[in-house]
């Protein structure tokens, strides 16, 4: 089982999650699984086949139009995800598909939580941000 679970939801944004999956590999604690969840444009586009880490899984999220619409999106794959069983970190952690993780981050989740004897049911945690200005 992996410690860590990242859940990354993409929705039209190929030219960031990209470097958001990158972030993810480029991380120090090594025990972790990240499931990139696509709206089809990446998929369509052969847009991961670059990937061979088995860390990572690339599925698409069948989601509606409707859906699409609402902010409800990132909960609806969460559930999604958990009730599936595709999730099986003892950590969940969202990345969004526009942001980037310090290559410590999983390091960090995981010590604290250790260190607390894995009793915490729900954690926060936010770093110092840099903005990328790709334009």
């Amino acid at each position: 089982m992996a410690d860590v679970s990242l859940l990354v939801v993409s929705h039209n944004k190929p030219r960031f999650v990209k470097e958001a999956v990158q972030s993810a590999l480029d991380q120090t604690h090594r025990n972790w699984e990240a499931t990139v969840m696509d709206s089809g444009v990446l998929l369509g586009q052969g847009f991961f086949n670059y990937l061979n880490d088995p860390r990572v899984k690339v599925i698409p999220s069948g989601e509606t139009p409707e859906l699409a619409k609402t902010r409800n999106m990132a909960a609806w794959c969460f559930n999604h995800w958990l009730n599936s069983g595709q999730v099986r970190g003892e950590l969940i952690l969202y990345l969004c598909d526009d942001d980037l993780l310090y290559p410590e981050a999983f390091a960090t989740f995981w010590s604290f939580y250790q260190q607390h004897n894995r009793e915490p049911q729900a954690m926060y945690a936010s770093q110092d941000i840099g903005l990328v200005d790709h334009d």
